[in-house]
């Protein structure tokens, strides 16, 4: 009788080491989908305001060529001219947010390697000598997370350049 409250205990034990490794890795999964989602959001952000922002400076630049007035076709040649470094800065602001399209995936493929699967995490608990996981993936993620992060200001920062030169191009007009 003993010997099978023990048993009874043990996989009752089991049963709960399981339960809270399975709900453990969902909650991780939760983290990791609001993550990405995140990122997919900032990466879009990125994309949006430097490619917007090149489609709006091409799009006033050629309404002063559809105009039949030689002035301001003079005008948008002149304006055209001080354009050129703020294209530099949005197509730089392009390339930074393709860039972290690239780095997200090192970043989530390095991480999809240190979650333990919920088998992995069950026998984390109740094996006492399991070997550890490569701690090699963790710091890839962590370093790629901070090239990300520090790419995107890159990018957001190109943004707030090219908007600069935007506004002092219009010094050309005298404003």
């Amino acid at each position: 009788m003993r010997e099978q409250a023990r048993d009874f205990e043990r996989e009752q034990y089991m049963l709960a080491n399981k339960v809270f490794a399975d709900q453990t890795g969902e909650q991780r999964m939760h983290a990791l989908e609001a993550i990405k989602a995140y990122g997919v959001l900032s990466i879009k952000t990125l994309f949006l305001l430097n490619g917007g922002a090149i489609l709006a400076l091409l799009t006033f630049t050629a309404s002063f060529f559809s105009r039949s007035d030689h002035t301001m076709a003079l005008v948008g040649i002149s304006l055209a001219k001080q354009f050129v470094t703020a294209f530099y800065f949005f197509g730089a602001g392009l390339a930074s947010a393709a860039i972290i399209s690239g780095i997200a995936y090192v970043n989530y493929s390095a991480l999809y390697h240190t979650y333990d699967t919920p088998g992995g995490l069950f026998l984390l608990i109740n094996a006492k000598d399991r070997e550890p996981t490569n701690d090699v993936h963790h710091r890839i993620t962590v370093v790629t997370a901070w090239i990300a992060i520090g790419v995107a200001c890159l990018g957001l920062a190109c943004f707030l350049l090219g908007a600069w030169w935007v506004v002092s191009a219009f010094s050309v007009l005298g404003v």
